[in-house]
């Protein structure tokens, strides 16, 4: 019994030898890649997120289907963090960033049942409930195009 104890002991010990260069390697990388992300962020600024009236008040049907429960029917918060306010944390940063979050994780019964359309509508009716206002120019539904857009005013 023992050795056995003594045989997994040396496959962890052997297993964390082996993964911690290439967890540090890996670290490393993303940490250049965030930096070069930074410098290019720096250069050219994001845009501010647009939306038309019609995407926000669609947005505002699929947000009480698939948010409301857990966001709360006021962006306010209840079983999941509130998403308007000063403490909303995706304020001026890239839309796309938003997008894929909702896109992959929500909502949380349902991960990745939204499609980019449902998912650019809800973005666009939780700008409006942060009181950005709705214009003319859409919110893409394309995530690409959502690079260089940002959540805040």
């Amino acid at each position: 019994m023992s050795i056995y104890r003594n045989l997994g002991g040396v496959a962890l010990a052997a297993f964390c030898l082996v993964s911690l260069p290439i967890a540090t390697s890996l670290a490393q990388d993303a940490e250049q890649e965030s930096e070069a992300v930074q410098e290019d962020g720096d250069a050219a600024e994001l845009s501010p997120i647009t939306f038309t009236a019609p995407q926000a008040i669609g947005g505002g049907g699929n947000y009480a289907r698939s948010c409301a429960s857990c966001h709360g029917a006021e962006l306010e918060g209840s079983a999941g963090p509130a998403l308007s306010g000063a403490n909303f944390s995706w304020l001026d940063r890239s839309v796309a960033d938003l997008h894929a979050y909702i896109q992959d994780l929500m909502p949380a019964d349902a991960p990745g049942s939204l499609s980019d359309a449902q998912v650019s509508t809800i973005i666009a009716f939780m700008a409006q409930k942060q009181g950005m206002e709705a214009g003319d120019e859409p919110i893409s539904t394309d995530p690409a195009d959502l690079e260089s857009v940002r959540f805040g005013q």
